[in-house]
């Protein structure tokens, strides 16, 4: 296995903490709402002479926002919003927090470490990117065939996805909301972006999200007649889990993200394959659910967060992981749940861990990335967003429904 030298990025200029804070005979208290942490805290434990506390937090977001901040580091999805972000230590150098360790980064000059790839290096100013999941059309290869392709665009997918000779009577290529987290890709992957308003309330263009509402309903007429028969065939057929509708031959492909699709049953399972949701321009956009860590402003041991920080981001280190997570028989996907924001990363757990996905994984340079995000934005998808995506109307009824959800959700 390779060793590499390089570190993610900010970990050259976190490292400045180390010097700015005293020792410490209490344990490192690490919070998160990603499964995979408790297991790489305890590997950590087998190596450090710092013992290292882990708190699952489920709804981390408003934990931070909301609460004192008890943890040194954190580890988490969703955590990426501007009300979280005023109480962590600034990376870049942008932020307002006045704490020691804050003062000693913004005093840095220089440029980050350049292991973590664009975009993800430029995302933020406050947070490591650790781990990041791509969305994905999968299908059964018994029933429909795909050319050699590297992606494939929602509008596309009908020409792209034909049936096999012995499929005599195939079934609808696709049946979008057969999957909310499959809409909200889909409306993505048509040019639907949600950007951050200076209360941390979303904002997009109404037109972008009108010409996407436009172009899923003229799909939907174009391939059932009409959108309320695609509903009514999801409701009368598609009630089995995913991979079982294609498998039956109920639809050609289904929507998955690759930390869904990634078990170890996809991956041994021969009768199944993918291609990545592209936009027109062959681009992919990554699943919000990016995974960050960060420091929190008020971080009791600093240096102590930071050497935990520097061993996690170690390209070996990460690779080590994962295969220590195959060895002790956890299904979650690659590291943190994902693929590594380090290629160097996934070239080598690909050659060592998942040799199948072999040339599948996308370069960083097609790859269109969330930056900062909404306040509890996850919630304002699952209860709003996506139910809205299913039965969409007027652009602007959203902007309402979500304007009227956060005054309802307050902080």
């Amino acid at each position: 296995m390779r060793i590499f030298s390089r570190i993610g990025v900010g970990l050259s200029v976190l490292l400045s903490l180390a010097s700015c804070s005293a020792p410490t005979d209490d344990p490192l208290i690490v919070w998160s709402n990603v499964s995979d942490t408790a297991f790489f805290v305890e590997r950590y434990n087998l190596v450090s002479d710092t013992p290292v506390h882990f708190r699952y937090i489920e709804n981390l977001t408003e934990t931070l926002t909301q609460e004192t901040i008890e943890a040194d580091l954190v580890i988490g999805r969703w955590v990426n919003t501007p009300g979280v972000n005023t109480r962590m230590t600034p990376i870049g150098g942008k932020g307002s927090t006045d704490t020691e360790g804050a003062r000693a980064l913004r005093s840095r000059s220089g440029s980050p470490g350049q292991a973590i790839a664009a975009p993800f290096a430029a995302a933020t100013s406050t947070w490591i990117p650790l781990s990041y999941n791509l969305p994905a059309v999968v299908y059964a290869t018994e029933h429909f065939r795909m050319e050699p392709s590297f992606a494939v665009t929602f509008t596309g997918l009908s020409d792209a996805l034909r049936p096999t000779a012995a499929n005599s009577e195939p079934p609808p290529v696709f049946a979008p909301t057969a999957s909310r987290d499959g809409m909200y890709a889909i409306y993505r992957s048509l040019g639907f972006s949600p950007g951050v308003d200076e209360a941390g309330t979303p904002q997009w263009q109404r037109r972008d999200l009108q010409r996407a509402i436009d172009t899923v309903t003229q799909w939907l007429t174009d391939q059932y007649g009409s959108p309320e028969e695609e509903r009514a065939y999801v409701r009368d057929f598609l009630y089995d889990p995913p991979v079982r509708r294609i498998e039956a031959n109920r639809t050609g492909a289904v929507y998955q993200d690759s930390a869904t699709l990634f078990s170890w049953s996809f991956l041994e399972d021969r009768r199944l394959d993918f291609r990545w949701l592209a936009d027109d321009q062959q681009r992919i956009a990554v699943t919000d659910n990016i995974v960050y860590a960060g420091i929190p402003a008020d971080s009791d041991a600093p240096s102590a967060a930071t050497a935990l920080l520097k061993w996690l981001t170690t390209p070996a280190v990460q690779v080590e992981l994962v295969e220590a997570k195959v060895t002790a028989r956890i299904d979650t996907f690659g590291f943190f749940d994902g693929f590594s924001t380090i290629p160097d990363v996934n070239t080598e757990m690909i050659h060592v861990v998942y040799p199948q996905l072999t040339g599948r994984v996308p370069a960083p340079g097609v790859l269109t990335v969330p930056t900062t995000q909404p306040r509890y934005w996850n919630e304002a998808v699952e209860r709003i967003v996506a139910p809205f995506f299913a039965r969409p109307g007027d652009a602007s009824v959203l902007e309402q429904e979500i304007r009227r959800w956060y005054l309802q959700r307050g902080d």
